[in-house]
Order: C-alpha cells, then sequence, then structure tokens
C-alpha cells in the first residue's frame, strides 16, 4: 500500500488529501439531510391518507361520543330501570305499557340512526316483551356455545358503569328479501338496581354506517381499520383491506404487539376522546417508496453533480498549492547548487522562498564548519592513536622498569605512587580500545589521583567515590573522567592552598536512559564567563597537548549526539559542579578498537 502511493504522484496525494477532508464532513451532513428529508417526502407524499386518517379518526370520536352519551342517557333513565326491575311481577296491561315507553325511547333516540337498535335483556325474567325486550337466553344464542361463550361471561360479570365493545357477524331477515350477513358494533353495559342485576343493555349499528365516507383513494394493497380498546376488550374494525381477511388479522394482531410492521408504513391516528383506540392506516412500504422514487432520483442527481464539482475543485486547489511549491523547490535546488559552488546570490523574487533559500544558504555553511571540526577531530584523533601506539612499542619494558624501581625503593609512599602509574598506564593502553568499562575508567582515575597526590603532596585534599553498581558494567569512552578531575584539581582545589580541607566527589548513577557522572569540588569555582570559555575553547592540559574539557565535550557529541555532554555550575569561592551524561551501553556488547571517523558518514544529509 505504501509502493503504491508512492507511485501517485505528489499532486494527486494532495488532491486526495483534501477531498478526503471535504468529503467526510460532507458525507456526515448528508446522511443526517438525507434521513430528514425522506421523513418528509414520505409525509407529503402520504399527507393525502394521513387526512383520510384523521378525518376517519375525528368522526370515529364523534360517533362513538354519540352512541356513549345515548346509552348513558337510557342507561340513567329511572322509570324505564324502575319498570325493568319489576317486570316479572306486572300485570299484563302494565307491562305493555312498559314496552310502549321501550318503544318510544328507543324511537327518539334512533330517530337520527334508523340502522341503531336497542335492546334490554332482563335478568329476571324469561318472556320476552315486544321487540326490544327479550330474555337473557336470547342473548346467549347470539354467542357460540351459548352461555358457556367468553364475551357472553364478560358481559353478564361486567359491573354498573362498565362497557364492552364487541363485533360480531349476524344475519339480518326481511320479507321477500333473501336473508343477508352484516357486521355490525355491539356495545354492552349493566343496569343494576340496589338489590342486585337487573339486566344487560345492548346497543348495535352496522361499521358500515359508523364511516359512511372514510377514504378518500384508497392506496393499494393497504389495510385501513379502527382499533378500539377499553381495557376489556380489543376490538379491530376493518374499513377497507385489500388483502384477505386472514392475513388481515395476523397483520393488526402483529401491529397491537409490536406497534410496527417492518414492510409497511403506519399511520397511526388516536381516536379522541376514546382512550386506547386509534386509526391505523397500514400501507405497503414498497408503495411508499414508489411515491418518493422521483425526489430520490433527483436527490442522487444533484449529489452526483455536487461530487464532481468537489473533486473538481480539490483537484485545482491541489494544483495550484503543488505548482508554487514545485517552483519553490526548483528554487531551493538552484540557490543550493550555487551555494555549493561558491554563488550566494538568488534571483527568485518570492520572499517566502527567499527566506527558505537562505536558511538552506545557512544549513549548507553550518555543514561545511561542521565537517571542518570533524576534519579537526579526525586529526586530533590520529594523533593520539599515534602517541599510544608509540606507547606500546614495549609496554613491558615501562611496566618491569617500574617494577625494579619500585623494588629498589624503600620509601612505602613512593613505592605505592609507582604501583598506581603503572596500574594507570595499564588502564590507559587498554589493548588499544576505544571503549572501557566505567569501573576501568573510575580505577583508572584513581589511580591518576594516587600519583598527583604523591607528585604535589595533596594531603589536605579528600577524594570521596559514589559509584552506584548498576552502572559499573556500562561502557564509556576511554579518557573522558580523567581530564575533568584534573581540570578540578588543578584550577579549583591546588589554588585554594595547603590550608583548604578540599574534598573532591566522584558520583556515577543511572538517570532514566542515561548515565550521569558527577564531579563535584569545593575549590575556588569560577565565573559565568569562565564557564563558556571552558567549553568553547581549546585548553591544555597537565600533558600540554590541549586535550582538556573542551576535547571532551567534542568527543562526546562527536561519538553520542549532540543531546549528551557536559554541564558545567560553578560559584566562585564556593566550588565547581561537572555533570557529564552519556547513554546507558551495557559492556557484554563488543568493544570496538578507535577508528577514524568518516567526515562523509558524519555529514548531515540536506534533502
Amino acid at each position: 500500500m505504501k509502493q503504491l502511493l508512492k507511485k501517485i504522484p505528489y499532486k494527486h496525494r494532495i488532491a486526495m488529501v483534501i477531498l478526503l477532508f471535504a468529503l467526510l464532513p460532507g458525507l456526515f451532513a448528508e446522511t443526517i439531510y438525507l434521513q430528514n428529508v425522506q421523513q418528509e417526502w414520505k409525509e407529503d407524499a402520504l399527507s393525502e391518507y394521513q387526512s383520510d386518517a384523521d378525518s376517519c379518526a375525528l368522526l370515529m370520536s364523534q360517533n362513538i361520543t354519540n352512541l356513549l352519551s345515548k346509552m348513558e342517557y337510557v342507561r340513567n333513565n329511572y322509570s324505564i330501570r324502575y319498570s325493568i326491575s319489576q317486570l316479572h311481577t306486572l300485570p299484563l296491561v302494565q307491562a305493555l305499557d312498559v314496552i310502549s315507553q321501550m318503544n318510544q325511547l328507543v324511537g327518539s333516540i334512533t330517530a337520527d340512526s334508523p340502522a341503531l337498535e336497542i335492546r334490554w335483556y332482563p335478568h329476571s325474567t324469561q318472556t320476552a316483551y315486544g321487540r326490544y325486550c327479550q330474555p337473557l337466553s336470547a342473548l346467549a344464542k347470539e354467542f357460540p356455545f351459548g352461555s358457556d361463550n367468553a364475551m357472553y361471561y364478560k358481559i353478564i360479570a361486567l359491573d354498573e358503569g362498565q362497557t364492552i365493545w364487541h363485533i360480531r357477524d349476524v344475519v339480518i331477515k326481511t320479507n321477500n328479501i333473501p336473508d343477508k350477513q352484516e357486521t355490525r358494533l355491539f356495545m354492552y353495559t349493566q343496569i343494576k338496581s340496589f338489590d342486585g342485576a337487573d339486566c344487560v343493555l345492548e346497543f348495535s349499528i352496522p361499521t358500515s354506517q359508523i364511516l359512511e365516507k372514510h377514504l378518500s383513494t384508497a392506496a393499494p394493497n393497504s389495510i385501513f381499520a379502527v382499533c378500539l380498546d377499553n381495557n376489556t376488550e380489543l376490538v379491530d374494525m376493518i374499513l377497507e383491506s385489500s388483502v384477505p381477511e386472514q392475513e388481515t388479522q395476523f397483520l393488526i394482531h402483529q401491529y397491537r404487539n409490536n406497534s410496527r410492521l417492518p414492510d409497511y408504513t403506519i399511520l397511526s391516528v388516536p381516536i379522541p376522546n376514546v382512550p386506547n383506540s386509534d386509526v391505523v392506516y397500514m400501507i405497503p412500504a414498497t408503495y411508499t417508496r414508489s411515491l418518493i422514487r422521483p425526489q430520490l432520483v433527483k436527490f442522487i442527481i444533484i449529489s452526483v453533480l455536487l461530487l464532481i464539482l468537489i473533486i473538481s475543485t480539490c483537484y485545482l486547489t491541489a494544483h495550484l498549492l503543488t505548482k508554487r511549491m514545485v517552483q519553490a523547490v526548483k528554487q531551493i535546488n538552484t540557490d543550493l547548487n550555487r551555494s555549493l559552488s561558491g554563488s550566494a546570490e538568488s534571483n527568485f523574487i518570492d520572499d517566502d522562498i527567499s527566506e527558505i533559500s537562505q536558511i538552506v544558504r545557512k544549513m549548507i555553511h553550518n555543514a561545511q564548519e561542521y565537517s571542518a571540526k570533524i576534519e579537526n577531530y579526525k586529526a586530533e584523533n590520529l594523533r593520539m592513536e599515534l602517541e599510544l601506539l608509540q606507547m606500546r612499542f614495549n609496554p613491558h619494558l615501562l611496566y618491569n622498569t617500574l617494577s625494579v624501581i619500585r623494588y629498589k625503593i624503600r620509601d612505602p609512599e613512593a613505592r605505592d605512587s609507582i604501583d598506581s602509574l603503572s596500574r594507570y598506564y595499564r588502564i590507559v593502553l587498554n589493548n588499544g580500545h576505544l571503549f572501557i568499562r566505567l569501573k576501568d575508567e573510575i580505577e583508572m582515575v584513581q589511580e591518576f589521583l594516587a600519583v598527583e597526590k604523591f607528585d604535589y603532596q595533596l594531603n589536605s585534599i579528600d577524594f570521596q567515590f559514589e559509584i552506584d553498581e548498576r552502572v559499573t558494567n556500562h561502557t564509556i569512552i576511554k579518557h573522558l573522567l580523567q581530564p575533568i578531575v584534573e581540570n578540578a584539581v588543578k584550577h579549583g582545589l591546588r589554588p585554594a592552598g595547603p590550608d583548604h580541607q578540599g574534598v573532591l566527589l566522584i558520583q556515577a548513577f543511572p538517570e532514566e536512559d542515561t548515565i550521569c557522572i558527577r564531579i563535584i569540588d569545593n575549590g575556588v569555582g569560577m565565573p559565568p564567563e569562565s564557564i563558556e570559555k571552558l567549553l568553547t575553547t581549546p585548553s591544555a592540559s597537565v600533558c600540554g597537548h590541549g586535550y582538556g574539557i573542551y576535547n571532551v565535550q567534542q568527543r562526546v557529541q562527536v561519538y553520542y549526539g549532540p543531546q549528551y555532554g557536559l554541564q558545567i555550575e560553578s560559584t566562585v569561592n564556593q566550588g565547581t559542579t561537572v555533570t557529564l551524561r552519556i547513554p546507558a551501553t551495557l559492556s557484554d556488547q563488543p568493544l570496538r578498537k578507535q577508528e577514524p571517523l568518516d567526515a562523509a558518514s558524519s555529514s548531515a544529509t540536506i534533502l
């Protein structure tokens, strides 16, 4: 994948990045907008059907409220209630008067609804009194299994004021006309006296009469129904259906359980003043999608055109950006070639690019200076190698001579000094290796200080070592610590005089992924300008060859990098602290011999 991206032209990669950042928020906003606008499209496309559902719900509310009001009026008619409760004890003449009162009451109530039928079913009689008063046995015959029917049992168990809904098919018998079947909506309530249940009051009306005209235009393969729920019985009144009856009942049942159908758009409108009841319009989702398909096609066309515009804009922007960058790179290359050839002039008039060109030329100048420093260091390094080689011509002669001198000298202090000098040179030579273990470097410093103490009678100076065992086996460039220690003794402690109780403390400990070495003295100290000069100007050591603090700083930064090196803190008449930080490298890695540096490999590469 990475190789494939490299083959794509830079201008095209820039265009792809710009396009990515332009499209991501655009696609997110477009997705949100499409979801919202699709809902609006559905509402607009189904507004006609929504209007039908709203008007149907309002009309249903009016009709059912009217029926409930009429039923409440009949149920609270004290005269009829009292007559029915006494009906089984009345003589024939009084019974006929009651029948007449029922006829008059029914006539007045059904004057505006001829299809409405009202019946009383008294509990205390098995005799029929006219058309509107029938015994309970007649009501039982209206249901399958008679009095064992669950709906019949619910009706008988109603309390005063409760109403139950029911829809069933009844056979209508008329003279000279064949019997026909009619679906009616039944409403039942109980009329009770203080002594117990008196009768069941029944209202019934054809479902076709409740809503005379409920649809302006029926949606294909749709279901239009009224779902009534009075917490006692669920009643589904199918007003319009283009699917088989069994499937219609199944879909309505599924809607009642889940309040939605996967393949249908549901328009549900609650019926006012009728709790838990609503008008439901189930329209196939395929038909809904067909209604909004033209708007969706327009949206896709506009989106494609907008996408083409965005791609074109991104490509043009990338072209304009990369065009100027290509010119800038060409000019920088030109200035770079001129700088390398010795010419420092630039003919480019763009201020920004001219500034970049100046920075590039400065980088070249710095690289050239750094290369010169490397060459100087190589010469110095070669000189030191020659000195070491000269010292290695016959090291055994030196060791044997020192041993003979030690044997013939009786002074214990002189004998110890000769031992220290012998051990010191053994470590210094180190078989030609550039790196040694830190504990060997510390031992070399200890032997050096022993010789110094003997040569200059430094009995007033206390040499202390605090070396953490965790860093003793780490490697270090040979001869890093001795110049610092030599500088501390020569320029810090010895000038303080023999009466000064001098202390030289050498610490070594780990610090994250580095080794921290501190050389602390309580000598005469130095001012800040001397510290700056010490780190930036070569100074002579005891050997007189210019191998001092400056050379230590240069060696550390050449071998380890500019992030490592020396840090000096000093206060006049109080002392000096020199801190050396180098990377932590274990001594189990092979120690390489000292080799001349390759200036080409050390110089900076400019792209």
